[in-house]
């Protein structure tokens, strides 16, 4: 009888935790979206594609790809697809604002390559940058339904909000 409540008090305190956001199998996981609302004007229009990746570890950590891929005839890096991983992101919860709050805390690493580019000269490898944001940072909410998280955050004076779908 003792074993059975223990095991269900375990059943309800995990349940609790993943519908708080806690880290749970709700949150954590590999996220994709496109990633063109967040280009500049100029690189939407140059883009045939960019997707943003995002995996949260129930560790707190957090890796972001972003792939653009340049439309060939594009003025600013013609045929290139652009890889830029951003390294070092943690997130925490909020909870005295409610259980679906949290921070995204600013990015220590990030690097990007240019590869397949229509002019070899704009190929570049692996390099280092300085003075990256993350696109996503600072206070943020979120939910999950079925496959989708849907981030809305605050930049500046708008608000943001991207829907993933879950990859794994």
């Amino acid at each position: 009888m003792i074993r059975v409540r223990v095991a269900l008090g375990a059943a309800v305190v995990a349940a609790a935790i993943t519908s708080s956001g806690c880290g749970g199998p709700g949150f954590v996981g590999r996220w994709q979206t496109d990633y063109r609302p967040f280009l500049s004007s100029a690189e939407s229009m140059a883009a045939e594609s960019s997707s943003w990746t995002l995996t949260i570890g129930a560790d707190t950590s957090t890796q972001q790809t972003i792939v653009t891929r340049y439309n060939p005839m594009a003025r600013t890096n013609p045929g290139c697809t652009a890889t830029t991983n951003i390294i070092g992101v943690t997130w925490n919860q909020r909870p005295s604002e409610g259980p679906m709050s949290i921070t995204f805390n600013a990015a220590t690493v990030a690097q990007t390559d240019r590869t397949g580019c229509a002019n070899p000269a704009d190929n570049m490898t692996l390099t280092p940058l300085t003075n990256v944001t993350s696109p996503i940072a600072g206070d943020a909410t979120w939910s999950v339904m079925g496959m989708a998280l849907t981030l809305q955050w605050r930049e500046g004076t708008v608000m943001r909000m991207a829907t993933f779908l879950r990859m794994n």
